[in-house]
């Protein structure tokens, strides 16, 4: 395995992790904008992970794009 597949998985790890974690955030207090704090981490969990798919997308995307030595036999 890539040193970057492993990063990958990392990040991957990182997101389902951090849902998993409830009891960390199962309370209502403190509030914000009238929001328990249940709610609103989840909230902001849900825009960090969106982060960490987007890097994991951007890992993975590298691996898949030819090098130009695998193009030149591919030129007519």
């Amino acid at each position: 395995m890539k040193g970057r597949h492993v990063a990958a998985l990392i990040l991957l790890l990182i997101g389902i992790v951090a849902n998993l974690l409830t009891p960390l955030y199962n309370t209502s207090k403190p509030m914000l904008g009238g929001l328990p704090f249940f709610y609103w981490s989840q909230t902001l969990v849900l825009f960090l992970v969106t982060f960490v798919y987007l890097g994991f997308s951007y890992i993975m995307r590298e691996d898949e794009q030819p090098t130009s030595t695998q193009n030149k036999g591919e030129q007519k």
